[in-house]
């Protein structure tokens, strides 16, 4: 912290982390990420799930891009994450 003298002005650095979602491949899970993910949670904060019919989650819908946005959004809304770095 410094302290302007006369404005008594109270400049912080900017301490919030970047805040980063990791998406797993074709046919994986949220678990294939773990290991990237310990090694950059010093320096982010770093998110992961696992997309509908991967990672032990069943769904009836056919696999497509919308349903990946759709579940990519809902895991955001569901965490208070307003932006992320994918």
């Amino acid at each position: 912290m410094e302290w302007n003298t006369g404005l008594i002005t109270l400049l912080q650095h900017n301490t919030m982390k970047t805040t980063l979602l990791l998406l797993h491949g074709e046919l994986g899970s949220h678990t294939q990420v773990e290991a990237v993910k310990a090694l950059l949670t010093a320096e982010f904060d770093v998110y992961s799930f696992s997309f509908e019919g991967h990672g032990g989650i069943e769904t009836d819908k056919p696999f497509s891009i919308q349903l990946f946005t759709d579940n990519a959004v809902q895991f955001m809304l569901d965490n208070g994450l307003n932006q992320v770095n994918i």
